[in-house]
């Protein structure tokens, strides 16, 4: 049995001010503190050639649990890959074209989508556009294996696109946008393959989230905790609630992780 301590680390809104776009001081330097004292993983909605910021951080985390929990990275190795059916993928694109909403595809590797614009706005950090391909209206090549997806709308447009995709959860990020999963997926079960990997005691394992996405994480691990900055749902699904993201909530985290340990 695994007797070191996993810490499962959400990106936007967690590590990264998505909005402003910068990760806080504090935070950087909480990650050089703690990389080696405690195994860190980034657990989070993105693909890895959207990580922005992050990038030159990566070697600080042990493993990678990527596109809510369907790509999952440990040491050079794929634990996991789970993507929609074509069928399914069809349906996503022709909902999203009849209800004008913007959508992105993203495989592990690139990404596809109908509006650049969208797209660069609410997810790219000055990343290179080489991965991100802007195609013509909804001519999406179905056949590629496709994660999950990114869509951008007015969060009630969102709630009417869900009625109409019973294969697919929709996830949103806040008032304007959100990540659409197959069925039942989630950051748990890319977690799960972490934990199966590495045999962690249950006991041992944390996390820090602050959005919708991360509500399967946290009932998974023993500890979760949220930003001061979470949604009303992470707050409340919570064990414990850390500071705002750009009040050092991070650090404050590992404070308490700190606690829980030595006790």
């Amino acid at each position: 049995m695994n007797n070191r301590i996993a810490i499962f680390i959400d990106f936007d809104g967690t590590l990264y001010d998505n909005r402003e776009k910068f990760i806080p001081k504090s935070t950087i330097e909480t990650l050089y503190k703690y990389h080696d004292k405690y195994d860190l993983f980034l657990s989070t909605g993105r693909a890895k050639f959207v990580l922005g910021q992050l990038e030159e951080y990566l070697p600080l985390f042990k493993g990678m649990v990527l596109m809510n929990g369907d790509y999952v990275l440990y040491d050079g190795e794929t634990l996991r890959h789970e993507y929609f059916k074509e069928e399914d993928i069809k349906h996503i694109i022709n909902v999203c074209e009849e209800e004008d909403i913007v959508l992105a595809l993203p495989t592990t590797d690139e990404c596809y989508v109908n509006d650049m614009d969208e797209f660069i706005n609410k997810v790219l950090d000055g990343k290179d556009l080489s991965s991100i391909h802007n195609i013509e209206g909804f001519n999406f090549d179905t056949s590629l294996h496709y994660s999950m997806a990114w869509v951008f709308a007015e969060r009630a447009k969102l709630e009417e696109m869900a009625t109409k995709v019973p294969n697919a959860d929709i996830i949103p990020w806040g008032r304007y946008g959100g990540d659409v999963l197959i069925k039942g997926h989630s950051k748990a079960n890319g977690i799960k393959a972490i934990l199966n990997k590495l045999n962690y005691k249950l006991e041992n394992t944390f996390a820090i989230g602050n959005g919708d996405n991360d509500l399967e994480m946290f009932g998974l691990v023993k500890t979760a905790i949220a930003m001061g900055n979470s949604s009303e749902k992470a707050l409340q699904a919570a064990d414990y609630i850390t500071d705002d993201l750009h009040k050092d909530g991070f650090k404050k985290a590992f404070d308490y992780i700190d606690e829980v340990v030595n006790k």
